[in-house]
Protein backbone atom coordinates (compact mmCIF):
# COMPACT_ATOMS: atom_id res chain seq x y z
CA UNK A 1 0.00 0.00 0.00
CA UNK A 2 0.82 3.34 -1.05
CA UNK A 3 0.40 6.53 1.55
CA UNK A 4 -0.26 9.23 0.37
CA UNK A 5 1.75 12.30 -0.30
CA UNK A 6 -0.54 14.97 -1.07
CA UNK A 7 -2.59 14.81 1.81
CA UNK A 8 -3.25 17.57 3.83
CA UNK A 9 -1.26 18.60 6.93
CA UNK A 10 -2.93 19.34 9.48
CA UNK A 11 -2.87 23.14 10.98
CA UNK A 12 0.16 23.66 13.47
CA UNK A 13 -1.54 24.95 17.29
CA UNK A 14 2.08 26.12 17.96
CA UNK A 15 1.27 28.57 15.18
CA UNK A 16 2.29 32.67 16.01
CA UNK A 17 -0.90 33.50 14.42
CA UNK A 18 -2.98 31.76 17.39
CA UNK A 19 -0.69 34.14 20.05
CA UNK A 20 -2.08 37.06 18.58
CA UNK A 21 -5.50 37.83 20.01
CA UNK A 22 -4.31 37.11 23.86
CA UNK A 23 -1.11 39.57 22.75
CA UNK A 24 -3.68 41.95 21.52
CA UNK A 25 -5.72 41.67 24.37
CA UNK A 26 -2.62 42.74 26.73
CA UNK A 27 -1.92 45.32 24.68
CA UNK A 28 -5.54 47.02 24.82
CA UNK A 29 -6.22 46.31 28.59
CA UNK A 30 -2.54 48.05 29.45
CA UNK A 31 -3.36 50.58 27.24
CA UNK A 32 -6.61 50.89 28.46
CA UNK A 33 -5.14 51.42 32.02
CA UNK A 34 -2.62 53.91 31.20
CA UNK A 35 -5.80 55.77 29.40
CA UNK A 36 -7.87 55.69 32.40
CA UNK A 37 -4.87 56.31 34.95
CA UNK A 38 -3.66 59.44 32.70
CA UNK A 39 -7.54 60.50 33.00
CA UNK A 40 -8.15 60.32 36.61
CA UNK A 41 -5.00 61.62 38.14
CA UNK A 42 -6.50 64.74 37.99
CA UNK A 43 -9.55 63.60 39.67
CA UNK A 44 -7.11 61.59 42.50
CA UNK A 45 -4.94 65.06 43.22
CA UNK A 46 -8.11 67.20 43.45
CA UNK A 47 -9.56 64.71 45.92
CA UNK A 48 -6.39 64.59 47.96
CA UNK A 49 -6.18 68.73 48.02
CA UNK A 50 -9.36 68.64 49.25
CA UNK A 51 -8.72 65.91 51.99
CA UNK A 52 -5.83 68.14 52.94
CA UNK A 53 -8.46 71.36 53.02
CA UNK A 54 -10.87 69.57 55.19
CA UNK A 55 -7.41 68.79 57.53
CA UNK A 56 -6.33 72.09 57.59
CA UNK A 57 -10.33 73.30 58.93
CA UNK A 58 -10.95 70.81 61.19
CA UNK A 59 -6.82 71.20 62.81
CA UNK A 60 -7.47 75.18 62.83
CA UNK A 61 -10.51 74.47 64.45
CA UNK A 62 -9.48 72.59 66.78
CA UNK A 63 -6.42 74.63 67.94
CA UNK A 64 -8.46 77.74 68.34
CA UNK A 65 -10.85 75.33 70.78
CA UNK A 66 -7.66 74.34 72.42
CA UNK A 67 -6.89 77.83 73.09
CA UNK A 68 -10.13 79.24 74.60
CA UNK A 69 -10.59 76.19 76.55
CA UNK A 70 -7.01 76.96 77.98
CA UNK A 71 -8.20 80.66 78.59
CA UNK A 72 -11.27 80.18 79.77
CA UNK A 73 -9.61 77.88 82.50
CA UNK A 74 -6.73 79.78 83.58
CA UNK A 75 -8.27 83.50 82.41
CA UNK A 76 -5.18 83.96 80.57
CA UNK A 77 -3.74 83.00 76.71
CA UNK A 78 -0.54 80.39 76.24
CA UNK A 79 1.20 83.05 75.25
CA UNK A 80 3.82 85.03 77.46
CA UNK A 81 3.90 87.84 75.16
CA UNK A 82 2.32 91.26 76.89
CA UNK A 83 1.74 93.00 72.99
CA UNK A 84 -1.38 94.34 72.44
CA UNK A 85 -2.63 91.18 69.19
CA UNK A 86 0.45 88.56 69.87
CA UNK A 87 1.34 86.54 66.81
CA UNK A 88 2.73 82.90 67.30
CA UNK A 89 3.44 79.57 65.43
CA UNK A 90 2.29 76.57 66.49
CA UNK A 91 5.73 75.44 67.44
CA UNK A 92 6.74 73.65 70.73
CA UNK A 93 6.25 76.31 73.21
CA UNK A 94 2.85 76.87 72.30
CA UNK A 95 1.49 73.12 71.22
CA UNK A 96 3.84 72.04 74.95
CA UNK A 97 1.42 74.38 76.90
CA UNK A 98 -1.88 72.98 75.32
CA UNK A 99 -0.83 69.80 75.44
CA UNK A 100 0.57 69.81 79.27
CA UNK A 101 3.39 68.81 79.01
CA UNK A 102 6.35 68.65 81.84
CA UNK A 103 7.85 71.84 80.38
CA UNK A 104 4.45 73.80 80.79
CA UNK A 105 4.40 72.73 83.98
CA UNK A 106 7.51 73.97 85.60
CA UNK A 107 7.92 76.65 87.84
CA UNK A 108 6.59 79.71 86.29
CA UNK A 109 5.04 77.63 83.33
CA UNK A 110 2.01 78.19 81.93
CA UNK A 111 0.32 74.85 82.29
CA UNK A 112 1.16 74.50 85.82
CA UNK A 113 -1.49 71.95 85.94
CA UNK A 114 -0.64 70.04 83.05
CA UNK A 115 -4.11 69.80 81.34
CA UNK A 116 -4.47 68.56 77.57
CA UNK A 117 -6.50 70.78 76.08
CA UNK A 118 -5.44 69.94 72.96
CA UNK A 119 -6.00 66.05 71.80
CA UNK A 120 -2.17 64.07 71.35
CA UNK A 121 -3.04 61.15 69.67
CA UNK A 122 -0.31 60.13 67.53
CA UNK A 123 0.95 61.99 64.76
CA UNK A 124 -1.97 63.11 63.43
CA UNK A 125 -2.85 65.72 61.48
CA UNK A 126 0.36 67.08 61.45
CA UNK A 127 0.98 67.18 65.81
CA UNK A 128 4.25 65.82 66.27
CA UNK A 129 4.20 64.62 69.60
CA UNK A 130 7.98 64.35 71.74
CA UNK A 131 7.61 63.08 75.13
CA UNK A 132 9.03 65.90 77.47
CA UNK A 133 8.46 68.49 75.31
CA UNK A 134 9.29 69.63 71.75
CA UNK A 135 5.50 69.06 70.25
CA UNK A 136 4.64 70.80 67.18
CA UNK A 137 1.84 71.16 64.68
CA UNK A 138 2.34 72.05 61.27
CA UNK A 139 -0.41 72.03 58.39
CA UNK A 140 -0.35 69.11 55.59
CA UNK A 141 2.49 71.19 53.19
CA UNK A 142 4.55 71.09 56.27
CA UNK A 143 3.85 74.96 57.71
CA UNK A 144 3.28 75.85 61.13
CA UNK A 145 -0.35 77.43 62.19
CA UNK A 146 0.06 80.56 62.58
CA UNK A 147 -2.13 81.96 65.65
CA UNK A 148 -3.08 85.49 66.87
CA UNK A 149 -4.54 86.08 69.88
CA UNK A 150 -6.04 89.32 71.74
CA UNK A 151 -3.57 89.96 74.45
CA UNK A 152 -4.98 93.24 75.39
CA UNK A 153 -8.65 92.16 75.70
CA UNK A 154 -9.79 94.79 73.71
CA UNK A 155 -12.59 92.43 71.90
CA UNK A 156 -10.82 92.44 68.49
CA UNK A 157 -7.47 91.91 66.72
CA UNK A 158 -5.90 93.39 63.77
CA UNK A 159 -7.09 91.53 60.67
CA UNK A 160 -3.54 89.98 59.43
CA UNK A 161 -4.17 90.36 55.85
CA UNK A 162 -3.97 93.94 56.07
CA UNK A 163 -1.72 95.01 59.07
CA UNK A 164 -0.80 97.73 57.82
CA UNK A 165 -4.07 99.35 56.67
CA UNK A 166 -6.45 101.56 59.76
CA UNK A 167 -9.29 99.39 59.76
CA UNK A 168 -11.59 98.96 62.56
CA UNK A 169 -9.61 95.29 62.72
CA UNK A 170 -12.31 92.18 63.37
CA UNK A 171 -14.01 91.45 66.30
CA UNK A 172 -12.11 88.22 67.32
CA UNK A 173 -10.32 87.03 70.34
CA UNK A 174 -8.31 84.03 68.31
CA UNK A 175 -7.19 84.01 64.78
CA UNK A 176 -6.07 80.78 63.51
CA UNK A 177 -4.69 80.36 60.06
CA UNK A 178 -2.51 78.07 57.44
CA UNK A 179 -0.50 79.39 54.59
CA UNK A 180 -1.63 77.14 52.87
CA UNK A 181 -0.09 74.72 49.52
CA UNK A 182 2.34 77.52 48.52
CA UNK A 183 3.91 77.87 52.15
CA UNK A 184 3.58 81.82 52.06
CA UNK A 185 1.79 83.43 54.85
CA UNK A 186 1.50 86.55 52.69
CA UNK A 187 -0.36 85.32 49.70
CA UNK A 188 -3.88 85.21 50.81
CA UNK A 189 -5.55 83.63 47.64
CA UNK A 190 -4.38 79.98 48.93
CA UNK A 191 -4.48 80.31 53.13
CA UNK A 192 -7.28 78.70 55.28
CA UNK A 193 -8.53 80.68 57.93
CA UNK A 194 -10.87 79.59 60.77
CA UNK A 195 -12.83 83.92 60.41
Amino acid sequence: MQTDTTSKKLPNTNDSHAALPVIRWALITVLSSLVLAFLLTPLFRKAVQFSDLDTVHQTANQLKLAISAFHANYRKYPVNARVADAVIDSDHELMDVLLGTETSAKKGGLNPHRIAFYPSQGSRHGLKVKGNGGSELRDPWGSFYRVQIDADGDGEVDNPRTPDIDDPGLQESILVWSAGPDGDFDTWEDNQKTW
